[in-house]
């Protein structure tokens, strides 16, 4: 006999949808960039400007530039060309502005993407500027004698900030270094240059820097002091961590006196210069790779005692630098965590903190990003961005969803006592997430009964080292013997399962609990437990509903009272008992009815390739066979069909 149900829609269209999962490549590799764009770079009117990136990783990851909403630049000829090697290329502000495509500033930033993930360089500002920022001028702050020294600066627009400058001679590039005081050249931060041990060719040669790409004009060295002006004091010099740095002492009409240097501490004390902290040379002190601590008041004189004292304060800078922790987060599906974020240095002020995952902005500007419950879609790479209007840093951390199935590592073992006593039984588990354990007696959850059962369940570290251990204690007061049994630890989380069973023996007489119908579908496994206590027992038997005992072979002690029947089908519907018999010849039995049903099969149903909105459709679900009763309910999608869709059913 053929049962029907329908199903029918009226008025909507029904939709289909086909996930497919993919597995990534285990070879796969997230982009990594091995150049990344400036924090800043500016750009003048009439001059064009550029920025590189690059990107390794596997596959070899696809490199784009793209705006700070995420939309990727193309190529315009003659205005904008993004090259395949990861150049920006953008014309001159004016043509840009005249040709339509706007010269206001801009945020941009390079986007690596591969099958491993998307990875975003930090931000780079596209600040237009007039012409004249980048008009830098050489200005001599001593004269220059032979045999003596010189200090030459690169003055350049504040608008440029902090960056690194070339210093030219006679048209090639001067070598400038510090290494053990010995070059006769050193350039410093702020675009300080100290020459020493001058020599009649460097008295006649030319001089220009280079700062972004542009060259100042050519100055030739004075030796006239007359025409030294007394402007030339210099009050502070500001320098990067990790910079050489030189404080220059400008002083006229030293005489052959000695320089000497003193620092002020933190506590307003003045000690002398030591020359673990840098050397003196040229009268100029020079502090090779500063740190914060040096960012001190400096002082220079001629050590008599009416000479006058120079100050100039060092000012330090640090990078700004963002670091996201913990990294990797690993997470078991369903679970919550946080990544932090943490800033460092800077110069800009007001640093603003913005989120991304996978190359997608995130709305939380905060240095804490909570999340949970996290799903597979969750994973990837999560970046924090820091931008103070000056500077940028971008760092990141892997959301790793590692589901582990539960493993038990501590478990109990058979135990036999006495009516009176208590007993104390111990599980301890691991996996991610961690795992939940529940305590069963003969497969079954435990009776509510606080005065006989008590369960703890707290997570510690065991001493074995394992980390994040579930550990669960049951403890059982012993007030009859029908508190013996097969109890049992189950480990459960969304990876799986552990479980673990042993024996508790109470002396007592033999007693075997009820045992509910049991209704399984034919090809079942099915597994029976004898609900048995009392202690001793001399023997479990399984019989038929004939009478006849069935032969159950044991794999170990653990498995006395359990009967396992493989694949059962139709004729192995009835009753067994299970008989229980104590040393003392005392016997208890009890019977349980296990019932083997077909499972009902269904007849395929479709819709009609295509359906127009407002119109309708129906769907049979046609039973061919199956054992009786059964009840039909309609899904879709896996869900309940909600009752906004107005499907009607009918039986």
């Amino acid at each position: 006999m053929v049962k029907k149900t329908h199903l029918f829609r009226q008025g909507y269209k029904i939709p289909w949808t086909l996930a497919i999962i993919a597995a990534a490549l285990a070879s796969a590799k997230r982009p990594h960039f091995t150049v990344e764009p400036p924090a800043r770079v500016l750009w003048p009117a009439t001059r064009g400007a550029h920025a590189l990136c690059r990107a390794t990783g596997h596959p070899t990851p696809d490199v784009n530039w793209v705006t700070a909403d995420g939309q990727i630049l193309t190529t315009i000829p003659g205005l904008r060309h993004v090259l395949n090697d990861g150049r920006l290329v953008v014309g001159a502000r004016r043509s840009v502005v005249d040709a339509g495509g706007g010269g206001s500033s801009a945020i941009l930033r390079c986007k690596a993407s591969n099958k491993a993930g998307t990875t975003l360089s930090r931000p780079m500002l596209l600040q237009p500027v007039e012409d004249n920022v980048l008009s830098h001028s050489v200005r001599q702050l001593t004269p220059a004698k032979v045999g003596g020294s010189v200090v030459l600066r690169c003055e350049i627009s504040p608008q440029i900030g902090l960056v690194d400058i070339r210093w030219i001679q006679d048209g090639l590039t001067l070598s400038t270094s510090y290494i053990g005081g010995d070059s006769r050249w050193i350039s410093g931060a702020g675009g300080f240059l100290l020459g020493v041990d001058l020599t009649q060719a460097d008295i006649q040669a030319e001089y220009s820097c280079i700062a972004l790409d542009t060259p100042s004009p050519i100055v030739k060295l004075t030796t006239d002091d007359s025409s030294w002006l007394e402007n030339n004091e210099i009050n502070s010099v500001e320098a990067r961590t990790g910079d050489t740095v030189i404080l220059p002492c400008i002083m006229r009409h030293v005489n052959g006196h000695t320089i000497t240097w003193q620092r002020q501490e933190a506590s307003g004390v003045w000690i002398a210069h030591t020359p673990g902290e840098g050397i003196v040379k040229g009268g100029a002190l020079i502090l090779p790779n500063i740190r914060p601590h040096h960012a001190l008041r400096y002082a220079c004189s001629t050590g008599t005692e009416s000479s006058t004292r120079l100050l100039v304060r060092l000012i330090v800078t640090e990078p700004l630098t963002v670091t996201v922790t913990p990294n990797p987060m690993m997470l078991g599906t369903g679970g919550s965590g946080v990544f932090n974020c943490s800033v460092q240095g800077g110069r800009g002020g007001g640093v603003t903190l913005s989120w991304q995952h996978e190359g997608r902005p995130l709305h939380a500007p905060q240095s804490r990003l909570s999340l949970g419950p996290v799903r597979s879609h969750h994973a990837g790479l999560y970046q924090c961005t820091a931008y103070d209007h000056i500077d940028s840093a971008v760092s990141g951390a892997e959301l790793v969803i590692a589901d582990r199935p539960p493993r038990l590592i501590s478990t109990f073992s058979e135990a036999v006592t006495r009516i009176g006593q208590s007993v104390v039984l111990r599980c301890a588990a691991n996996g991610i997430p961690p795992p939940r354990i529940l305590w069963t007696l003969d497969n079954r959850p435990l009776p509510s009964a606080p005065d006989k059962y008590s369960v703890n369940t707290r997570a510690e570290s065991l001493p074995n080292g394992e980390e994040g251990a579930i550990v669960s204690t049951l403890s059982v007061t012993i007030r009859t013997a029908d508190e013996g049994g097969r109890y049992g630890c189950n480990a459960t989380n969304s990876g799986g399962s552990h479980a673990h069973h042993a024996r508790l023996n109470i002396f007592g007489p033999p007693n075997i609990r009820y045992l509910p119908p049991i209704h399984v579908k034919t090809n079942t496994d099915v597994v029976l437990n004898c609900p048995y206590s009392g202690y001793p027992i001399k023997e479990v038997i399984w019989r038929r509903e004939d009478g006849s005992a069935i032969d159950s072979s044991l794999e170990s002690t653990e498995d006395i009272g359990i009967l396992r029947l493989p694949s059962v089908r139709s004729t192995d519907a009835g009753s067994y008992t299970c008989e229980v018999r104590a040393e003392s010849g005392e016997l208890a039995r009890r019977t349980v009815r296990l019932e083997v049903h077909k499972p009902p099969k269904i007849m395929p149903f479709h819709f009609p390739e295509e359906l127009e909105v407002g119109g309708s459709t129906q769907a049979t679900c046609s039973l061919v066979s199956g054992d009786k009763p059964i009840l039909f309910s309609w899904h879709k999608d896996n869900l309940p069909i909600p009752s906004v869709l107005k499907v009607k059913e009918v039986l």
